[in-house]
């Protein structure tokens, strides 16, 4: 599916190959967060998380962002353990607000 869509570049690190796509794709899922390194939009770098209901669905979305200025490799990993832990509790609030 992925080598059908139509991929254009909106920055130098936008993702136009599908197979290097499809890789990213295959290291969010494995890795519980995506990482936007300027792919979209110059001077803004992106930690997002997927939320899911009960059943294990995708419902949401929850995402921060960082001008590269404020972003150093040696706090990647706690970027990445924030946005997922938020998701977490997110999804854990959930049945507060269906019930």
């Amino acid at each position: 599916m992925i080598s059908t869509l139509e991929l254009p570049r909106f920055t130098r690190y936008t993702f136009t190959d599908p197979a290097a796509f499809a890789e990213e794709i295959r290291k969010t899922r494995e890795r519980g967060y995506s990482y936007d390194h300027e792919e979209n939009e110059l001077d803004i770098r992106c930690f997002g998380s997927m939320i899911y209901d009960r059943s294990g669905e995708p419902v949401a979305g929850v995402s921060i962002s960082i001008p590269p200025y404020r972003y150093n490799e040696e706090d990647h990993t706690n970027y990445a353990r924030l946005i997922r832990e938020t998701a977490a509790a997110i999804f854990n609030g959930l049945d507060m607000v269906v019930k």
